[in-house]
């Protein structure tokens, strides 16, 4: 991936007092917000792309209404006309904390994005749609449940790999845009 598109002027230094992990997946340091954004985004068109090389119908950041009429935006939504089935597909970027990080993300977006569940049936004309929040670590790390996910698709190996090195490439430009003010990115 040809990164050289990305890079962005930024103000120098950060304003937060010093680093922790939440610099490379919060907004505690707002100097690296749009590389935290762009990082997230690269992610799921990267998720997206795969989708589609499967012949499924895939939308990305698709506007929907959950149950109790308030507005959501979803990362991807994929369909496969042929079971009338889809996913939500949350693609979540965090510091790795704990073992069970990916099973909560994975709860967190089912509790966020099932009210939305009704609203999305009757706009694809669909009759299951299931979500899945998929958590990827800050540092690269790649937990069991995506490895899952990833072959359930029959999803290459590549796809994996290439999430890790764009990820690590993203922090490591987060953490720079912390200390410097600057990016390599």
């Amino acid at each position: 991936m040809n990164f050289q598109d990305i890079h962005m002027m930024f103000p120098s230094g950060c304003s937060a007092s010093s680093y922790d992990e939440r610099v490379v997946e919060t907004s505690l340091c707002t100097s690296g917000e749009v590389l935290r954004i762009k990082r997230h985004n690269t992610i799921r068109s990267m998720i997206a792309d795969a989708l589609r090389s499967k012949n499924l119908d895939v939308h990305e950041e698709v506007h929907c209404i959950a149950d109790g009429g308030s507005n959501r935006r979803i990362d991807i939504i994929a369909i496969n006309r042929n079971k009338q089935t889809a996913e939500i597909i949350d693609p979540t970027i965090r510091f790795e904390i704990s073992a069970t990080q990916p099973s909560e993300v994975n709860e967190e977006k089912k509790k966020i994005y099932e009210p939305t569940i009704q609203y999305l049936s009757a706009k694809y004309n669909i009759e299951k749609i299931t979500v899945t929040g998929l958590f990827f670590g800050a540092r690269g790390t790649i937990p069991k449940a995506f490895v899952k996910w990833r072959e359930k698709y029959k999803l290459t190996r590549d796809l994996q790999d290439a999430i890790v090195t764009t990820i690590i490439k993203f922090s490591v430009a987060i953490f720079r845009q912390h200390l410097y003010g600057v990016h390599s990115i």
